[in-house]
């Protein structure tokens, strides 16, 4: 009896260590690595019998999509599972994307034998998901946040990215379908942070507004609208967003944001803002579909700078506007002096940016208020990392080495790359307009200077790597190029870049800082004097 006992009891546990989930279902797996933004996997089915991928596209209007029937899953240990059915997008088949720019779906694949996470790969789209966890990881963290919300009057939105509080480049930490005009969300963190949510069609359209709350235990809610009526935009949570959404109106009262905002929102409304000669010439833009054509008016449409381009009253409110983003600064000093909180450490971190782009002469005071009030209140919060950064990024200091990987993947330590030449470091953002023109603008210095000592090596900040492939393609730079994918290497981070899309800093044969964001003269000056 005892060895039969014995014998069920071991069949019993085979039959386990066969198949790692029975009847289970991962919504959102842990993911190691994903090579695009526009498929996602937002849920796992595991039975015995079958996986079932619940699988999402994501695009523009109108964009043409398929998938392929030349797609399989590798398990982690080699073996290759069969994906035998889709449904709701057959396999092989053009669709074009509907007004919200996202089509569901699901893949049936054979069911996983002992694996503890999978690959899915589709070569004909150039898809690669890496390690997708066939558990769900149990991380320790102290803040649980759950997010909901409603979403109006926003039938062409079908996503969220939600992202570390940047107003300029929004890096996707996770992604959120909205379904049926509402969200839902869980995420957890190790501090009180600010992050926000990008709508993924203004991403894509390259005009975004970032919606942005601080992470805190509980439930966050949020009411959203068009970009048109972004000022209806509702956040309703904890103590800390009710202190950032009191903070935020009586700034507005101060500095009068919102007004500026209305009355800019009114002259594009009815076609006020920009000149004729510009929006025909984006109009023409939209409409071409020749490669040849486009890249001819893009060439075009650089030669004028961004106020060549608006109205004499369009350029009035964005003359106010400067006035007040600096004047902004200066508030959000005094608030953060004298508000020793998460709400008033994050306005400092934001200030002390901006200061050392467009305010120099506040770096000080910003630096006396973190070491005066936040530094031992909050020693180890990200900002910290943050700021004390700042007292090791300066002239006569050594730059802050890293490691990042090359357009083929391969990792590559800056300090060899640069060790014994004067180098320039160049942070940059395949979007960034000003930055691909200081980098196109140091071309001919690089070539002058190459063959004395001098390199370049300029780091591009994404989302995905085809994009600055193809920036440095298009703007032909000759030097080395390494990528900063979603900000995992924590680069603009370590240079106390968290708000800009990048920044420069030239380095002598020692490693010591030259210059910071020094201008293309102030470089050519330099080199014709050290080389």
């Amino acid at each position: 009896m005892k060895n039969r006992f014995l014998l069920i009891s071991i069949c019993f546990l085979l039959a386990i260590s066969i198949c790692p989930v029975r009847s289970e279902t991962i919504a959102f797996p842990d993911i190691e690595k994903v090579n695009t933004s526009s498929f996602e996997i937002t849920k796992i089915e595991f039975d015995s019998s079958r996986v079932v991928l619940y699988c999402e596209i994501y695009g523009k209007k109108d964009e043409k999509v398929s998938h392929s029937s030349n797609c399989f899953l590798k398990g982690k240990s080699g073996k290759i599972y069969k994906i035998n059915q889709s449904k709701g997008m057959a396999f092989d088949s053009v669709y074009q994307l509907p007004l919200s720019g996202n089509i569901s779906f699901q893949l049936i694949a054979d069911p996983l034998r002992g694996e503890t996470s999978f690959d899915f790969i589709e070569s004909e789209n150039d898809i690669l998901i890496e390690e997708i966890k066939t558990f769900k990881q149990q991380k320790e963290a102290l803040i649980r946040c759950k997010l909901s919300g409603v979403v109006n009057d926003r039938p062409y939105s079908s996503r969220l990215m939600l992202t570390k509080a940047n107003d300029n480049f929004p890096v996707a930490i996770h992604n959120i379908p909205i379904k049926n005009g509402k969200f839902d969300f869980e995420f957890t963190c190790n501090e009180f942070e600010a992050y926000s949510l990008v709508f993924y069609d203004e991403y894509l359209n390259r005009s975004t507004w970032s919606i942005i709350f601080f992470a805190e235990a509980g439930e966050v809610h949020f009411k959203l609208f068009p970009m048109d009526d972004r000022l209806k935009n509702e956040i309703l949570g904890g103590p800390i967003n009710n202190e950032y959404v009191l903070c935020k109106n009586l700034s507005d009262q101060e500095l009068g944001f919102t007004r500026r905002r209305v009355e800019t929102d009114s002259l594009i409304r009815n076609g006020l803002y920009y000149t004729k000669n510009w929006m025909e010439l984006s109009s023409q833009l939209e409409r071409a579909k020749d490669k040849t054509v486009i890249d001819s008016l893009q060439l075009l449409a650089n030669k004028f700078g961004y106020m060549d381009n608006l109205t004499h009253e369009a350029i009035r409110i964005e003359n106010e506007n400067s006035d007040m983003s600096l004047k902004s600064i200066d508030w959000k000093i005094k608030y953060s002096k004298e508000h020793c909180s998460h709400v008033g450490y994050y306005l400092l971190t934001d200030a002390t940016t901006l200061s050392e782009n467009y305010r120099k002469e506040n770096m000080p005071l910003c630096l006396d208020i973190f070491k005066s009030f936040y530094e031992k209140k909050f020693p180890t919060h990200p900002y910290t990392e943050k700021m004390r950064g700042y007292f090791d990024l300066k002239a006569g200091n050594f730059y802050i080495d890293f490691v990042a990987p090359d357009f083929n993947g391969k990792l590559i330590r800056l300090s060899d790359e640069i060790k014994g030449k004067v180098a320039l470091i160049d942070l940059w953002a395949s979007w960034c307009g000003s930055c691909r023109s200081f980098s196109m603008k140091m071309i001919p210095i690089y070539e002058k200077f190459k063959d004395k000592g001098f390199t370049v090596i300029g780091v591009a900040r994404e989302n995905e790597l085809k994009t600055a492939v193809n920036t440095v393609k298009f703007d032909k730079y000759p030097w080395l190029n390494l990528v900063e994918l979603k900000d995992q290497g924590n680069i603009w981070l370590k240079y106390g870049l968290g708000n800009v899309a990048g920044g420069t800093i030239l380095v002598d044969k020692q490693g010591r800082i030259l210059a910071i964001n020094p201008k293309i003269e102030d470089i050519n000056a330099i080199l014709e004097k050290i080389l």
